[in-house]
């Protein structure tokens, strides 16, 4: 018998302040954790700042992976979690907070609005909105499916 295929969880929502974005994250971790018509496995992967709020109760997933590596997250999330997910085996990557490594095709990205494309300029500062509108242009074109929330 083979293993299960394992969904991989971009854990880069963890060890932050709780917004609706977050909040979204958590729920749909914990949901699809207690799900029981799922036939894949779930590995949470979060970035050394989570360190202390990844493994919760109830649990987000099946498997837990704090990597190490202290990038600032926006740079984790291009370097080093792609390679975590390798070294787990996972089949897929979901990124449930709009931003996901570019690298990766094999992903499901979850785009919660696209305020930054047609915000006032005082709701987002510009260098947040530039990032953001710079991924949510190259992750829509690459990733396999965006959902929409």
């Amino acid at each position: 018998m083979s293993a299960r295929p394992r969904l991989a969880i971009n854990g880069s929502f963890l060890g932050v302040a709780e917004t609706g974005v977050q909040r979204y994250a958590h729920e749909m971790c914990r949901a699809l954790h207690q799900s029981t018509t799922r036939d894949f496995e779930t590995v949470l992967i979060a970035p050394a700042r989570a360190a202390g709020v990844a493994h919760t109760e109830p649990p987000l997933a099946d498997h837990v992976v704090v990597d190490p590596c202290d990038l600032p997250v926006a740079l984790w999330v291009q370097i080093a979690l792609p390679l975590v997910m390798r070294e787990q085996r996972a089949a897929c990557l979901w990124s449930p907070t709009a931003v996901g490594p570019i690298a990766v095709a094999r992903q499901v990205v979850t785009f919660h609005d696209a305020a930054v494309f047609v915000a006032e300029p005082t709701w987002f500062t510009r260098g947040f909105r530039s990032y953001y509108r710079f991924m949510m242009r190259r992750l829509g074109r690459r990733v396999r499916c965006v959902v929409t929330s």
